[in-house]
């Protein structure tokens, strides 16, 4: 009996011969030599070894979103609306009212609209004027003033000092979403987010709205001839 190891050094071949016939027959005894790593192959229903697909394992930075990312392939645009609506249940649950409504609409000004500017108070008062002219008199006119003197004064100052603090903290939350959107783009998709012409622009300003209308653009295009593309 003879041993041959075989060139892929994945299988022992036992060469034995049939003493009856006098012809040498082959008889597999072995399908794996130690220590070879076989992980990468799996075997269809005839038993014949093929190498395995590859898998995507990107799953994102958040893990509130379970694995809901945007990728590049044949299905980027579903999985894109489905990693959209999770962020918007996301947003829902952990920001105010107004950033969803920015991030619904993909438009900033729809929650910046939501934020309630107060009226300052204000009273009719008499002032004197003087005409213009060689025979200048005074003259009494009515104007309307801002009341400094009353409450209401008082209570306008609290309302506009929180419209403020509001309005900093809508725009603190929207530049912070930006890093949850890259966070949850694989490799392949920050490539093409970084050929973008104005991707720089949007990195540096945090534009998280401009984000994920580039990001919409980049996986609606690409399949054209099955979805409208959208513009951004």
């Amino acid at each position: 009996m003879e041993e041959i190891k075989s060139m892929a050094g994945t299988e022992i071949t036992e060469i034995m011969t049939d003493t009856k016939a006098g012809k040498p027959t082959n008889k597999i005894v072995s399908s794996t030599t130690p220590g070879t790593n076989n992980s990468r192959f799996k075997s269809n229903k005839w038993g014949e070894r093929t190498p395995s697909s590859n898998i995507s394992t990107f799953q994102g930075a958040n893990v509130d979103l379970n694995g809901k990312v945007f990728v590049k392939g044949p299905l980027q645009a579903a999985k894109y609306d489905e990693t959209y609506k999770a962020i918007l249940t996301y947003i829902r649950s952990n920001y105010d009212h107004r950033v969803y409504k920015a991030f619904e609409y993909k438009d900033k000004s729809k929650g910046l609209n939501l934020l309630a500017k107060p009226s300052d108070p204000k009273i009719k008062k008499i002032i004197q004027e003087a005409t213009i002219g060689l025979n200048s008199v005074l003259i009494g006119k009515e104007v309307e003033v801002i009341d400094k003197d009353g409450e209401a004064y008082v209570e306008y100052q609290l309302y506009l000092k929180q419209y403020l603090s509001d309005g900093t903290k809508f725009n603190s939350d929207i530049e912070k979403l930006f890093s949850l959107l890259l966070g949850q783009c694989s490799p392949s998709m920050e490539q093409s987010l970084a050929g973008e012409k104005n991707f720089k622009n949007i990195k540096e300003k945090s534009g998280s709205i401009t984000l994920i209308k580039v990001i919409e653009r980049i996986c609606y295009n690409y399949q054209s001839h099955e979805f409208v593309p959208l513009s951004g």
